[in-house]
């Protein structure tokens, strides 16, 4: 069965989150007084599987690493609860 579900992320540079195989990362984040949230289209008759995730601050430095790739997901401002900008990457081993 396919559905959405909300994941929350850690306002910390690498967050790793276990979701369903082949999930699909719905372009949108969002930041509440609780949080910062994802969605993500999932087939739950997949195993879960671990992915990871950076969340990098405008003007802060992307860590490069030649092993992976990032993959942009969406960027949000959140200035009600922190005063900064975020820019979200799914990060992939390169095979």
């Amino acid at each position: 069965m396919k559905t959405i579900w909300k994941y929350e992320l850690e306002l910390k540079q690498l967050n790793e989150i276990s979701m369903p195989f082949e999930a699909q990362i719905l372009p949108n984040i969002h930041a509440s007084d609780t949080g910062i949230f994802i969605w993500a289209i999932v087939d739950t008759k997949y195993s879960l599987t671990k992915r990871v995730f950076e969340i990098v601050g405008t003007g802060r430095e992307i860590a490069f690493d030649p092993d992976t790739e990032k993959i942009y997901i969406s960027t949000i401002a959140d200035y009600k609860n922190t005063g900064y900008v975020w820019h979200l990457f799914e990060v992939k081993r390169r095979l």
